[in-house]
């Protein structure tokens, strides 16, 4: 049985188009959109982002996520999906890092990590 097409559409932002695209969350399953840069003006250029939808689609449903941009503030999502079933002794360090960030991401906090760069934190405070 072929797997179902990823589901996705375009956006447009700030004059440049956006490919959306419908992934699940590693923790819950359930799906979220993920947003990636086509890097093309919305004017003048729908086929062609049509074309990187359709292609970045198919690629998801294999497993393949188009790039993403290096800095922004939901770096977070950017994680590669690693499914359970693909953890095997086989796999190399920088994969199973991936997948055990994946696996521990409730556990760990963006937040928690700038706090503890701060003196003036209570939350943290034993630890310095």
């Amino acid at each position: 049985m072929a797997n179902k097409l990823v589901a996705g559409h375009l956006c447009t932002q700030h004059d440049l188009y956006y490919m959306v695209l419908s992934l699940p969350d590693s923790v819950t399953g359930k799906k979220k959109p993920v947003w990636f840069p086509t890097g093309l003006k919305a004017k003048g250029n729908k086929t062609q982002a049509n074309k990187m939808l359709q292609k970045a689609r198919r690629e998801a449903t294999k497993g393949i996520l188009p790039p993403r941009p290096k800095a922004g503030k939901s770096d977070q999502d950017y994680l590669p999906v690693v499914a359970a079933g693909d953890l095997r002794s086989s796999m190399l360090f920088s994969q199973y890092i991936l997948y055990w960030l994946q696996a521990n991401r409730t556990t760990w906090e963006e937040t928690d990590l700038r706090c503890l760069l701060w003196s003036n934190c209570t939350r943290h405070s034993a630890l310095l």
